[in-house]
């Protein structure tokens, strides 16, 4: 498209988006975006294109990095990445999921997300700034996939020790280099309270005051260094470690354990060892620092489409809504605009609007697996559960491994009651995002309209306790119990066995805590009743 006429166009689009509607917050250099890709990344950006170039490279290392040290972690990702490289801070502002701080600025930010991951960061002039808290949040999403129910410290402290990855023109990589924050923190204040650094849970560590916070950081990076380069016997003890905790154990019990060490042992460990020089750890990445990538530039509604979604994201509703209506004013046939606009419209309620966007964007056909999902799961959630399916299994093929959409085609399975399909997607999703517990739940589900409790009781208390909490897990649990003495009632009323049906009918109810179903429940065995009753006077 020549600059003449795309000016035109946009001219033209902006002008009709005057007359019917705001316009402000929209992009001013549709003309100069691009996409840089490479093998596993592909990034949008308005910046110039070899930084772009540089961008995707840094990645590329940073995985082929993990590759190296991790053997066997399984380097995809559940879910595609909205990958989106600003040139400036001031283009960047609108799509940060918190505003900048007074002193303190937003340089990068990494989210995973059920329907897509968020990369997000400002290659200006503060870029080196960035990559630390991209490549921390980015670390975290790969452990978290990798090692479920990694204790928190461990997740912390990994993410810190790989935010320092650097690398040089020759191929090498360099991690572990000293936090500086950090061994300023350990200098101020030596008590390195071990014991509750190991016992931290997500809350516990966010809702102390700055002092603790400070130090849980601190203490988990030192540690996390310690063991990194301590050799393998270490690292071995540290998997021992985790089995251990995995298994319940209490943290300290499980480091006495597996390390032969008490918590003031090993708390005398560290300081020596943060005594000492910190060493870092440089690795052979086989080769310079190149990828292949491939840039092109990209449509203005594609742009808009794309930073729409990216809004959508992020929670920016209206900005998300003023973009696809750009986008579709700009191309109005634009399917996966339209498709955007609906999934706005429906977050706001207006499903009718939603329905017709809908309706236009699947007659004209969808790509890419994001807009598909969002398809699929408007169309679940408005019960066509044909139309659904075919939405569902198209994201799944356009992004092999889609958690999302392996979990949204086992609901509509589900809703259709086809035990057998709902928990064969329910192990492809397992099996694309074991650190969740949503894929689990749905699999519990489908054993029980196939009828196996055993099996389902078994993921309840194996499983499913270990990803999520005590209270969803307990939740699962009573379903479980529910379902086993419905079906056994159900059993009983189709043999005549009217006493005991009711008796497990009555069980049913007494399990449920959930004050509307159990409402629900004993209507039900009401009705029962009286049908038993009417079955009785019946009888000769």
């Amino acid at each position: 498209m020549t600059t003449l006429r795309l000016s035109i166009l946009v001219f033209g689009a902006i002008l009709w988006a005057v007359l019917n509607g705001p316009v402000e917050a929209q992009p001013d250099d549709l003309d100069r975006w691009i996409e840089a890709e490479s093998r596993h990344f592909a990034v949008l950006s308005n910046a110039e294109p070899a930084i772009a170039t540089e961008t995707v490279v840094r990645l590329e290392a940073f995985r082929t990095l993990f590759s190296r040290l991790a053997d066997g972690f399984d380097l995809r990702s559940p879910a595609p990445t909205v990958l989106v490289a600003f040139r400036d801070g001031e283009s960047f502002s609108p799509y940060k999921t918190r505003a900048d701080g007074e002193g303190t600025r937003i340089l990068g930010q990494f989210g995973a997300r059920p329907e897509a991951n968020i990369l997000t960061l400002d290659v200006g002039a503060h870029a080196a700034g960035a990559w630390p808290v991209v490549l921390h949040e980015y670390t975290h999403h790969l452990v978290t996939h990798n090692i479920p129910g990694a204790p928190l410290w461990l997740n912390e402290g990994l993410a810190e020790y790989y935010s320092t990855f650097e690398m040089d023109n020759d191929g090498r990589a360099r991690v572990g280099q000293p936090v500086e924050r950090h061994l300023q923190w350990l200098g101020r204040d030596p008590e390195l309270d071990l014991a509750g650094v190991l016992a931290a849970d997500s809350g516990e560590a966010r809702v102390h005051g700055p002092r603790e916070v400070g130090r849980f950081y601190a203490v988990s990076w030192l540690l996390a260094h310690y063991l990194l380069s301590s050799g393998p016997e270490r690292l071995d003890q540290l998997a021992g470690f985790l089995i251990l905790v995995a298994l319940g154990d209490d943290p300290e019990d499980a480091l006495n354990e597996a390390f032969d060490l008490d918590v003031g042992e090993l708390e005398e460990v560290l300081r020596a060892y943060l005594a000492g020089t910190l060493p870092s750890a440089t690795i052979d990445l086989g080769g310079p620092a190149t990828a292949d990538v491939r840039l092109r530039p990209v449509e203005p509604a594609d742009v808009l489409t794309r930073l729409g979604e990216l809004a959508l994201l992020v929670g920016a509703q209206e900005r998300a809504g003023r973009h696809f209506d750009l986008a579709l004013a700009i191309e109005p046939e634009h399917a996966e605009a339209a498709i955007g606009q609906a999934t706005r419209w429906a977050i706001a309620g207006r499903l009718d609007e939603a329905d017709v966007a809908w309706q236009d964007a699947v007659a004209r056909g969808l790509d890419r697996p994001l807009p598909l999902l969002l398809a699929g799961r408007h169309a679940l959630r408005r019960g066509r559960l044909e139309d659904a399916k075919p939405l569902l299994e198209q994201a799944a093929e356009a992004y092999p491994g889609y958690a999302e959409a392996w979990h949204l085609l086992g609901l509509a399975h589900l809703a259709r009651r086809d035990g057998s399909a709902a928990r064969r997607a329910a192990l492809e999703a397992r099996e694309a995002a074991p650190d969740r517990p949503q894929p689990v739940l749905l699999e519990i589900r489908a054993l029980l309209a196939l009828e196996e409790i055993a099996a389902a009781r078994r993921l309840v208390e194996g499983e499913l306790r270990r990803l999520t909490s005590e209270e969803v897990a307990d939740r699962a649990r009573e379903e479980v119990e529910r379902h086993r003495w419905l079906l056994a009632a159900r059993r009983a009323f189709a043999q005549r066995a009217y006493e005991e049906a009711i008796t497990a009918f009555d069980r049913a109810v007494d399990v449920t805590s959930d004050p509307t179903q159990r409402q629900r429940l004993e209507a039900e065995l009401v009705r029962w009743v009286e049908q038993v009753e009417r079955a009785a006077a019946a009888a000769p």
